[in-house]
């Protein structure tokens, strides 16, 4: 169901909470940069716009997918610091979202767009043990998506010069190396289950066969081929959808597999074999 929504605070004593936690759990200091809509192109302005509109939805749906993750942790009985930190990197996607909704504003748009209401799903891999079906989405939702999210912000980075933009993006990333980073060190403190039941290795690598090739269709399904990139859209760290493309290409099959291969999984396998056909 779609619905309007916004990233906007309520005013209250519960913003001054989420300002104190935000503080708390920060990376890095928060930018003073301001950002000048007349120092570029309208067009470049306006893509922007969408892209940190669409990058605030999609932050606020990833908090669901950590809270998610973290109740399949609770029911594997995973280590208590694990579990925590999933939630924690829910966290981190709702103050995402905020800033995203500062960037939006900052580039002349409401802090608010209709979203799909439906939580974002975390799939519940019925007919597996608790410990593969967490293994399963910890593997994907961080090993996959949010190292690539990593490599995008880095990549975006190094072609954008707006100081206010580089600000926000620069808060992003610091959060995002720990999001990407977390399932490889989930793996290592979860070799134990691994050395337990050997199988889990075959079959979590059979899974990515399809996990690998339902994160690329995402990164490109919608995307205009044909975009006509401008100097103003490198400035403001927009990129064009091939590049993209390659950059998701290259974080998997450079860092994602050989990451995944240390723990004995199959991945190069997977990644080579990947398919839309579920296993």
């Amino acid at each position: 169901m779609l619905a309007p929504f916004t990233a906007a605070l309520t005013g209250t004593t519960i913003e001054k909470e989420f300002r104190a936690l935000a503080s708390s759990i920060a990376r890095v200091s928060p930018s003073d940069a301001v950002f000048d809509v007349r120092a570029y192109d309208p067009l470049s302005v306006a893509r922007g716009r969408k892209h940190w509109s669409e990058r605030m939805v999609d932050e606020y749906g990833s908090t669901a997918v950590f809270g998610a993750l973290a109740t399949q942790m609770m029911e594997a009985n995973a280590p208590l610091d694990a579990t925590a930190v999933a939630l924690r990197m829910g966290q981190d996607e709702l103050i995402h979202a905020e800033a995203c909704a500062r960037v939006v504003k900052a580039l002349g748009g409401p802090p608010g767009r209709l979203r799909e209401t439906d939580p974002t799903p975390i799939a519940r891999h019925p007919g597996y043990s608790a410990r593969e079906r967490v293994l399963r989405n910890v593997v994907f939702a961080t090993c996959v998506s949010e190292m690539n999210s990593v490599a995008y912000f880095v990549a975006s980075l190094e072609e954008m010069t707006d100081p206010f933009l580089r600000g926000v993006t620069r808060q992003l990333l610091a959060d995002e190396v720990l999001h990407g980073s977390f399932g490889f060190h989930f793996l290592e403190g979860s070799r134990a289950w691994l050395e337990e039941e050997p199988v889990l290795r075959d079959s979590i690598g059979r899974y990515l066969r399809y996990g690998f090739a339902v994160a690329e269709r995402a990164i490109t399904q919608g995307s205009d081929s044909h975009v006509d990139m401008r100097q103003d859209d490198r400035a403001l760290g927009l990129m064009h959808p091939h590049e993209i493309s390659e950059i998701f290409q290259r974080t998997m099959a450079e860092a994602v597999v050989p990451g995944l291969e240390r723990f004995g999984i199959p991945a190069e396998d997977a990644w080579r074999r990947r398919t839309l056909q579920a296993d």
